[in-house]
């Protein structure tokens, strides 16, 4: 697995749809939401990386997965390496 961050993104939010949009793309998947260190916002909640590990199981295995959201992977390595171990 392969994880990227783009603040700069073609994707944007989806004001009609809600502050967020995702985009599968084959063997990938670009996550477009706002961010802060180690979580996404959806819907106005936090998520915290943990919690979308657990929640995608082994569902990324083998994918890139692009968070176009500044800031969620401006964390520590070790949560990094545990995303990607977990999923």
């Amino acid at each position: 697995m392969v994880i990227s961050m783009n603040c700069s993104s073609l994707l944007r939010p989806d004001t009609s749809k809600g502050m967020y949009s995702v985009k599968w793309m084959g063997t990938g998947t670009h996550l477009s939401f706002h961010g802060h260190p180690g979580e996404i916002v959806v819907d106005g909640n936090t998520v915290k990386i943990e919690s979308l590990a657990s929640l995608m199981g082994r569902g990324f295995k083998n994918w890139i997965v692009h968070f176009g959201c500044c800031g969620t992977i401006n964390m520590e390595k070790h949560r990094i390496h545990d995303f990607m171990e977990a999923t």
